[in-house]
């Protein structure tokens, strides 16, 4: 595959790599949603994976590099089919809208396909690769639900020096605001502060799952041998002969800490 988009003239390094979850000529088939063409939607959804995290899109020259490198296995995005209904007029049946969309992640181990991340467990990757971007948290609070919108400020991946089997450190900041709440609780700081702990656990949860499913596929597209191999060579060198078989072992601590900010709590009554 590799050896072809090399070749091809029209592919340039810089091109984006999307991996197809069933037929290709099926997808490209389908009609754009909202852009005049197929391309130009797929295009706008690349560039707008910032703002909603579930979806990952690296250019050629990044997965040919994490190809190369022992360390890390390449993942590409993914794009799947979605289906929903639409009612044409108030008073007729509904049809099905198919399009095409980018959600997600094909991973590969080697040259080969190992499986797929859904569009969660891709919210997971990117902030443990550190390139995290906006996502909606909706929070089970108090018999209600409370949407935060929440941005990362800093992720870091750290390796346990002379851990046995190796241990990693996941230190993850972010902030958050709220967006929909359906109770009718006052926020008060101690409640507000009860909030901030419960989302920092549900976002911790996030990221687990993510681990765990590198661990599951016994690939590692997290990339924490490359992050062995910049702090410790020389234990890299003694764990690459046979880091495929050590990564079941391999332990991860995850620290978040979260913060709210506007939420629009004040000390006394408003008066006229």
């Amino acid at each position: 595959m590799l050896d072809f988009l090399f070749r091809a003239q029209e592919i340039r390094l810089t091109s984006y790599l999307l991996v197809c979850q069933g037929t290709a000529r099926e997808k490209m088939l389908l009609a754009p949603e909202i852009s005049g063409t197929l391309d130009e939607e797929l295009r706008g959804l690349i560039e707008m994976q910032g703002e909603w995290s579930k979806a990952y899109t690296p250019r050629l020259l990044e997965f040919c590099a994490n190809y190369s490198d022992s360390g890390i296995q390449p993942v590409a995005g993914r794009i799947i089919k979605l289906t929903y209904r639409t009612p044409v007029q108030p008073d007729s049946n509904e049809q099905q809208t198919k399009t095409a969309i980018i959600e997600g992640l094909a991973v590969f181990r080697d040259d080969q396909l190992r499986g797929w991340l859904t569009g969660t467990e891709t919210i997971g990757f990117r902030y443990l690769i550190g390139k995290g971007g906006t996502m909606v948290l909706v929070v089970p609070w108090h018999a209600a639900k409370i949407s935060i919108e929440l941005s990362p400020e800093s992720c870091n991946l750290q390796y346990i020096a002379g851990s046995n089997p190796p241990r990693f450190k996941v230190s993850l900041a972010a902030i958050g605001q709220v967006m929909d709440y359906t109770g009718d609780i006052e926020f008060t700081p101690p409640l507000l502060a009860e909030l901030e702990a419960l989302a920092a656990d549900m976002l911790g949860d996030l990221l687990l799952k993510t681990v765990e499913k590198a661990r599951e596929m016994e690939t590692d597209f997290l990339g924490y041998g490359s992050v062995i191999s910049r702090q410790d060579p020389r234990q890299w060198q003694a764990l690459n002969k046979k880091w495929r078989e050590t990564l079941h072992a391999v332990g991860t601590d995850i620290e978040v800490k979260f913060t709210l900010r506007h939420t629009g709590v004040t000390r006394s009554p408003l008066t006229r």
